[in-house]
């Protein structure tokens, strides 16, 4: 009865959209939420991963073509409530609109509506944090950061998020490591790129703060700055000079010791 209900389901979809359309239709065109329960027949899970496939080829589709997704949340939508434990759509799909599709306001929709049908689930909580820090609310970051800590099944590693988002880094090390946790731990690749941004720019930050204090070092102990950074290693006080991260060079003035880079802002 289910594939009797869908076959006519999908051809009203795709045989609706305007002409001369691409082939993915537009989630304009899909029913209500509450029309789709009403015919699921207690299929629900099963109609939750057609629509989960869909909203992936929807993505799929405007990435390459206009990069606008205004229909995305009505299908992510549609998805959640008749699968309401499917973790993964609220997960990717919060994180994708509030970031990547712009849309802040339904990303925190759709982390909130997972977090009220998984009250006991860590993920969703965790990843309403880090919306929120993603658009520099601390305040907010670290009230669902601490919800999630108080969760079962969080990793350690991830619950050094709360006390960083309310302190930030006690040191540049501090925060490459939970970044390189993120970036590992993560099956969500935006958030995977996010990690690898802000470990690039903590690095530099890292590499400038050490030469800096090397240069100062240098002047203590000769009465003048370095002529140039490699003085620094020729004196012994670090072993070689860093690499420049990301194809962001080091600038040094002797005239002042001062040691700059670019560093983009940490997101």
């Amino acid at each position: 009865m289910l594939a009797f209900s869908l076959y006519p389901l999908g051809k009203s979809i795709d045989q609706t959209a305007p002409e001369n359309t691409n082939p993915i239709p537009e989630l304009f065109y899909f029913p209500k939420t509450g029309f789709i329960k009403n015919i699921a027949f207690g299929y629900n899970n099963l109609l939750a991963d057609m629509f989960w496939i869909r909203s992936v080829q929807y993505i799929g589709q405007h990435l390459i073509s206009d990069n606008a997704f205004p229909y995305l949340y009505h299908i992510l939508d549609i998805t959640t409530s008749l699968d309401p434990r499917f973790i993964n759509a609220y997960n990717f799909g919060s994180f994708f609109l509030a970031t990547w599709a712009n849309d802040k306001k339904e990303g925190i929709e759709l982390a909130q509506k997972g977090i009220k049908n998984n009250p006991e689930n860590w993920e969703p909580a965790f990843e309403l944090g880090f919306i929120y820090y993603m658009a520099h609310d601390y305040e907010n970051a670290y009230k669902y950061f601490s919800l999630a800590n108080t969760l079962p099944g969080i990793p350690d590693m991830y619950k050094t998020f709360a006390p960083y988002a309310k302190g930030k880094f006690a040191s540049p090390d501090q925060g490459i490591a939970m970044w390189e946790a993120v970036a590992k731990m993560s099956d969500n690749q935006f958030i995977r790129e996010a990690a690898k941004n802000n470990i690039t720019v903590l690095t530099q930050k890292k590499n400038v703060d050490m030469l800096n204090q090397a240069v100062q070092t240098y002047k203590k102990r000769f009465r003048k700055f370095p002529s140039d950074l490699s003085g620094l290693v020729e004196k012994g006080l670090i072993s070689k000079l860093p690499e420049p991260v990301g194809g962001m060079p080091y600038d040094y003035d002797p005239s002042t010791g001062k040691v700059t880079a670019q560093i983009p802002k940490l997101e």
